[in-house]
């Protein structure tokens, strides 16, 4: 679940204008780093989306432009790659309520946009509910 799927959106489009090389080093560039949206912070993947369109559908393809995106697509990748590998450890406190109750709390936040838990005061919620989340593999890409 660490890995976005990529949608339809984030797939190289074709040009349909006869002025634009459909095929260059530039623009296979451009297609490569659209294919890496996927793996970039969620934060970055409208912006570098839409920079690389722009780059892809332009007469001319502006090296400076393309450089500092293709070094920004590898920064947010790279920031991925490093809050995967740096996540706390996720290990419930099986003595507190809410542990006890895991996997349906798991199947429900992975199954709903909205999920609304209540408990004792000191079953574990505000302990024990973002280690699930976080178990579940979300908040990794920035939301």
């Amino acid at each position: 679940m660490l890995d976005a799927e990529v949608s339809e959106s984030f797939l190289p489009c074709e040009v349909e204008s006869s002025e634009v090389p459909k095929f260059s080093p530039e623009r296979e560039t451009v297609d490569k780093q659209l294919k890496k949206i996927a793996s970039c912070m969620q934060r970055d993947r409208f912006r570098l989306h839409k920079t690389l369109q722009k780059l892809r559908a332009a007469k001319a393809i502006d090296q400076q432009q393309l450089a500092k995106t293709v070094a920004d697509v590898e920064a947010s990748v790279q920031l991925l790659e490093k809050r995967k590998l740096n996540l706390p450890p996720a290990e419930l406190d099986t003595k507190l309520p809410i542990s006890q109750r895991r996997n349906e709390i798991a199947e429900a936040i992975s199954s709903n946009q909205v999920v609304v838990i209540s408990g004792e005061t000191g079953s574990g919620k505000s302990t024990q509910l973002p280690l699930i989340a976080l178990q579940l593999g979300l908040g990794v890409q920035g939301y």
